[in-house]
């Protein structure tokens, strides 16, 4: 793993440290709240993890560029 982290470029680790952030906090909020937190649990490990990625995937492209834009005005 840390061969292919090696060759990342630092957008791309960007990316990734995001996309992780994302699936923490998307897990974190569904099992805050007990309306989801139930049928969420109820699921497979592999549909909740499905669940998570389809919610990094879709936030994502809307708040990287964003970051990139900040990263390259503070530069």
């Amino acid at each position: 793993m840390s061969e292919i982290r090696s060759q990342a470029t630092p957008a791309r680790d960007l990316e990734t440290q995001l996309r992780a952030a994302l699936q923490t906090a998307a897990r974190n909020e569904i099992l805050r709240n007990p309306n989801s937190a139930t049928p969420f649990r109820a699921q497979p490990k592999t549909n909740q993890d499905r669940i998570i990625q389809a919610y990094s995937a879709w936030v994502l492209p809307t708040i990287l560029p964003i970051i990139n834009q900040h990263i390259e005005e503070t530069r």
